[in-house]
This record gives structure tokens, C-alpha cells and sequence, in this order.
């Protein structure tokens, strides 16, 4: 086993908020219950030798713009772990972005550069020692989907 893991089987948690038909944003985390029974969650996993988890933030929904952002909505989720000894390996972007910001442009760069800059130094109040940080989640299934909808809106807009 690697040292650098608490635990060789990993628990996961569904974090996506990906954009829906209608451009409704859809809250995975919230719809399997697992921002409101996250210490439970974790106290069961520890009970079968689970100590590590990925988790993931939504960037959708923390970055408020010009510059504003609010971290607090992940607070219970970062206190379960540290309170449960979870170690939490944490997505930056899993599906999700700002609908106020193109994925094409060159602010999409600098607006998930200052975000994980950030999400880092938040993530930090919670955890000590070394932290895991997947920066985009299935980045392959992303270009995917960005690309169909690219050329579905060049198409038929």
C-alpha cells in the first residue's frame, strides 16, 4: 500500500454540478444527502477500513464573481473529515464552471487559477500535511462535452 494513503480502498461521494437541458445547474452532492450525513457517512466507511475519500468542490457555486468567493457551503464537509479523521482528496472542477465565464476564453484560465489558488489555502484551514488535489475531474469526458455543445450551438444557434 502506498504510504501516502490512509487507507487502499477509497470511498467517493457524487460532487458533480453539471449544467442541465434549460440550463438548470443540477447539485449531485445535494441529491444524494451526503452534504447533510457526510459525519455519518464517514463514521460508517471507518467501520469496514475506509480512511480516504474523494470529495469535490463546485466551482459553480462558490465563485460568486469579481473575485468573491464563498467557500462556507463545504465547511460541514471539511470539519466531518477532520473531525472523523477522513483523508478528503478533493476536485476542484468536476462538471461545473461559472455560467458567467466561457471555457473557451483566456479568463477561464485565470478565473480556475485564482479559484484553485484559493480553494488550496481554504482546504488548508482543514487539513495538515500533504494535500491531494485533482484540479479537473474526467478532463477528457469535459472536452467532450464542450465540444458537442460547441458545435450544437455553432450548428443550430
Amino acid at each position: 500500500m502506498n504510504a501516502d494513503f490512509k487507507s487502499f480502498l477509497w470511498a467517493g461521494y457524487e460532487c458533480a454540478s453539471p449544467m442541465a437541458a434549460g440550463k438548470k445547474r443540477l447539485n449531485l452532492l445535494k441529491a444524494t444527502k451526503h452534504d447533510e450525513y457526510c459525519s455519518l457517512d464517514y463514521i460508517l466507511i471507518k467501520e469496514i477500513g475506509i480512511h480516504t475519500v474523494r470529495e469535490g468542490l463546485a466551482w459553480s457555486r462558490i465563485d460568486k464573481g469579481q473575485g468573491q468567493y464563498n467557500f462556507s457551503i463545504f465547511d460541514p464537509i471539511l470539519q466531518a473529515g477532520k473531525d472523523e479523521g477522513i483523508q478528503q482528496i478533493w476536485d476542484l472542477n468536476h462538471f461545473d464552471y461559472p455560467i458567467s465565464v466561457d471555457p473557451f476564453s483566456p479568463e477561464f484560465i485565470t478565473r480556475f487559477a485564482e479559484y484553485a489558488r484559493r480553494a488550496v489555502t481554504y482546504i488548508r484551514k482543514y487539513q495538515t500535511g500533504t494535500l491531494f488535489i485533482v484540479p479537473i475531474n474526467d478532463l477528457p469526458l469535459v472536452i467532450a462535452e464542450l465540444t458537442k455543445l460547441t458545435v450544437f450551438e455553432t450548428t443550430f444557434a
